[in-house]
Formats: C-alpha cells, structure tokens, sequence
C-alpha cells in the first residue's frame, strides 16, 4: 500500500465505550493501491475490515474471491490466510485490525455492501484522522464507525447507492435530476428521499446534485474553453444568471474569475 497514514491504538483502550462487543482496536490504515500492488498471503491474530473507498480489489480466502468495489467491505477473521490483488486504477481504501470481546460471532468471511451514512462519515473520518493523527477523539470515532458498519449487515436499513446516482448525474448533466424523478428511480416518495439523503450525507439532495453539476462546471471552466453560456446549459442551467450566482455562492468567485484564477491571471 502506498502513501499509507496509520494510527496506533495501544496506549488508548476504548473497552468502557463498546463493552460488549470490541474488546481493543489495534491500528487503522489508509492509503492507496496502485494497479502493480498486490496483498501477498497473510493471516493476522486479530479481525482485519478491508474497506474499499474508490476503485475495486479482489480479495482471496481459499477457495473463495470476494470482489470488493467502491465502498464495500470485508471482515476477516483471525488467523484467515488471504491475499488480494487490485482490479482497477487508483485504489484507495482502508484497514482496521481490532478485537471482538465474543470471537464466536463471526467465524467466517463476512462481505458489507454499501451503506451511505457508515461511508459518508467513515471517509469523513479517516480524511480527519489524516488531517488529526494522534487525537483520542477521532481515533473513537474510528472504532464506532467498524462498529456501525458491522451491525448495519443485521439491520433492514435502506440501502441506496447514491455513488451510482452520482455517476448518472456526471454522465449526463442537464437531464432532468428533479426531487420527483430521483425518488421514483428508488420508488420512494419525496419525503423519504429527502430524510434518507439528509441522514446520510448531512445536506439536502438538491443541494448535493447542485453540488456536482457546479463542479463539472469548475472542471470545464479549466479544462476547456468552452463559453460560460455553453457550460450552464450542459450542467441543466436555462438562465446563465442563476448559474453565475450558484456558482459564485460555491467557489466565492464568479465562473470567470474562477478561470481566471486557475489559469494564474487572476
């Protein structure tokens, strides 16, 4: 793994927070796989969660290969011999070794997908965990977060791969991305849409789709030379005004200005 960030767990035991089911969580890696890496066999004494923030990895157990794409997760058993090699570009995901209080519980490989609000605040926490190395609190909130991620397999929690929606959305911006037309993809009303989204990410889904037709904006704006009428129209903008005015709030600068400033003229 290249360019990892590790945290260590041995002088802070976090026993009295989960009781009764982590007994110690040991260290936390984060990082990322180039396509020439690969996981030679190895087996660990303690549960290893193999998370996967963007791009895929396969995983080796035996006899079985656990093909893990972006945000899904493996828990590995202790003294479970496995290797993995990468399966796509630019790899980035994270490794967490702990300790359950009852070894009994999960003797066998166990494959998490995707649960929007564990991953949102899992990413949110390693990129603190980056920014904050060393900080008690952020390394708690590393072990509830293998904590939530664990129990959402037994909940009956919606699961809705808004990573897929958000790929949509990149592909073909200026289609229609209303609220009405979002939630009968995932044949939900409004209202649930909206709680589920807004528990999940921490913001409005409008807000969030905004979000990412304003940065395929910012991307175009330097990447080509396309005029500010022609981008506005491609990420679903009628009125060019409005697009200036929701971009400015964005970037706090006018969708030239922001040209300018990339360019270095600015």
């Amino acid at each position: 793994m290249l360019d990892l960030f590790s945290i260590q767990y041995s002088d802070y035991k976090l026993r009295k927070v989960f009781m009764n089911l982590i007994k110690e969580i040991y260290f936390s890696y984060y990082g990322e796989f180039s396509i020439n890496d690969t996981i030679e066999p190895t087996q660990w004494p303690y549960y290893d969660l193999f998370a996967v923030h963007k791009g895929s990895i396969q995983i080796s157990i035996n006899e079985n290969t656990y093909h893990l794409t972006e945000e899904n997760a493996l828990l590995i058993p202790p003294n479970t011999i496995f290797s993995g090699k990468p399966s796509s570009k630019n790899i980035l995901a994270s490794v967490h070794h702990f300790d359950f209080i009852d070894h009994t519980k999960w003797k066998k490989p166990v494959h998490f997908k995707s649960d929007i609000q564990v991953w949102r605040q899992l990413n949110y926490s390693l990129e603190l965990q980056k920014e904050f190395n060393g900080d008690q609190h952020i390394t708690c909130s590393a072990l509830e977060l293998v904590i939530h991620l664990l129990l959402s397999k037994s909940q009956n929690n919606p699961i809705l791969p808004f990573n897929e929606l958000a790929e949509k959305i990149r592909q073909n911006p200026s289609a229609n991305w209303s609220l009405n037309h979002v939630s009968k993809q995932y044949s939900l009303s409004n209202s649930h849409l909206r709680k589920l989204f807004k528990e999940a990410y921490g913001i409005p889904i409008g807000k969030w789709i905004q979000r990412i037709r304003l940065d395929i904006a910012a991307n175009l704006l330097i990447e080509t030379q396309k005029g500010q009428k022609e981008i506005s129209s491609y990420i679903g903008y009628n009125d060019v005004s409005h697009f200036h005015e929701a971009f400015q709030t964005r970037y706090k600068l006018t969708p030239g200005q922001y040209r300018s400033f990339k360019a270095g003229r600015f």
